[in-house]
Protein backbone atom coordinates (compact mmCIF):
# COMPACT_ATOMS: atom_id res chain seq x y z
CA UNK A 1 0.00 0.00 0.00
CA UNK A 2 1.19 3.46 -0.87
CA UNK A 3 0.62 6.56 1.69
CA UNK A 4 -0.45 9.95 -0.03
CA UNK A 5 -0.56 13.46 1.15
CA UNK A 6 -3.26 15.81 -0.34
CA UNK A 7 -1.49 18.85 -1.44
CA UNK A 8 -3.75 21.33 -3.13
CA UNK A 9 -8.20 20.25 -3.73
CA UNK A 10 -10.51 21.98 -6.62
CA UNK A 11 -13.53 21.16 -5.30
CA UNK A 12 -15.50 22.50 -8.00
CA UNK A 13 -14.16 19.81 -10.31
CA UNK A 14 -13.09 17.19 -7.66
CA UNK A 15 -9.18 17.48 -9.03
CA UNK A 16 -6.41 16.37 -6.60
CA UNK A 17 -2.87 17.20 -5.94
CA UNK A 18 -1.35 14.04 -4.26
CA UNK A 19 2.08 13.58 -3.18
CA UNK A 20 2.98 9.61 -2.74
CA UNK A 21 5.50 8.15 -0.33
CA UNK A 22 8.41 8.90 -2.80
CA UNK A 23 7.87 12.12 -3.02
CA UNK A 24 5.97 12.18 -6.63
CA UNK A 25 3.32 14.69 -7.73
CA UNK A 26 0.22 12.90 -9.59
CA UNK A 27 -3.35 14.46 -10.28
CA UNK A 28 -6.24 12.30 -9.40
CA UNK A 29 -10.28 12.91 -9.48
CA UNK A 30 -12.08 12.05 -7.35
CA UNK A 31 -16.11 10.70 -7.01
CA UNK A 32 -16.91 11.37 -3.20
CA UNK A 33 -16.19 12.53 -0.54
CA UNK A 34 -13.61 15.49 -1.58
CA UNK A 35 -10.94 14.97 1.42
CA UNK A 36 -9.43 18.77 2.17
CA UNK A 37 -5.36 19.44 1.89
CA UNK A 38 -3.88 18.34 4.38
CA UNK A 39 -5.57 15.08 4.35
CA UNK A 40 -3.76 11.61 4.58
CA UNK A 41 -4.42 8.69 2.25
CA UNK A 42 -3.83 5.20 1.55
CA UNK A 43 -4.26 2.77 -1.51
CA UNK A 44 -2.89 1.36 -4.46
CA UNK A 45 0.11 1.97 -5.83
CA UNK A 46 0.14 5.27 -8.72
CA UNK A 47 -1.44 4.23 -11.57
CA UNK A 48 -3.24 5.26 -14.65
CA UNK A 49 -6.92 4.51 -14.13
CA UNK A 50 -9.53 4.01 -10.88
CA UNK A 51 -7.96 2.87 -7.94
CA UNK A 52 -9.71 2.57 -4.05
CA UNK A 53 -8.03 4.39 -1.31
CA UNK A 54 -8.73 5.34 2.04
CA UNK A 55 -9.12 8.74 4.47
CA UNK A 56 -7.13 7.34 7.03
CA UNK A 57 -8.18 9.46 9.53
CA UNK A 58 -11.52 9.14 8.97
CA UNK A 59 -11.67 5.31 7.85
CA UNK A 60 -13.53 6.68 4.77
CA UNK A 61 -13.58 4.84 1.97
CA UNK A 62 -13.19 6.60 -1.72
CA UNK A 63 -12.73 5.97 -5.56
CA UNK A 64 -10.12 8.15 -7.38
CA UNK A 65 -8.98 7.43 -10.92
CA UNK A 66 -5.29 8.98 -11.57
CA UNK A 67 -5.08 11.22 -14.77
CA UNK A 68 -1.55 12.09 -14.40
CA UNK A 69 1.41 10.71 -12.50
CA UNK A 70 4.52 12.24 -11.67
CA UNK A 71 3.86 15.53 -12.30
CA UNK A 72 6.21 18.97 -11.55
CA UNK A 73 4.13 20.24 -8.15
CA UNK A 74 3.74 23.90 -9.37
CA UNK A 75 2.50 23.00 -12.52
CA UNK A 76 -0.32 20.85 -10.72
CA UNK A 77 -0.80 23.27 -8.61
CA UNK A 78 -1.24 25.84 -10.87
CA UNK A 79 -3.71 24.32 -12.67
CA UNK A 80 -5.91 23.49 -10.42
CA UNK A 81 -5.89 27.09 -8.80
CA UNK A 82 -6.18 28.39 -12.46
CA UNK A 83 -9.70 26.08 -13.09
CA UNK A 84 -10.89 27.73 -9.75
CA UNK A 85 -10.47 31.40 -11.43
CA UNK A 86 -7.59 32.46 -9.35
Amino acid sequence: MTHYDVVEVNPLSADLALRDDAGRIHLVRVVAPVPVPGSKLLGEPPALGVKSMQITNLGQSLAVAFVLLDCDEQAVRTLLQASLGL
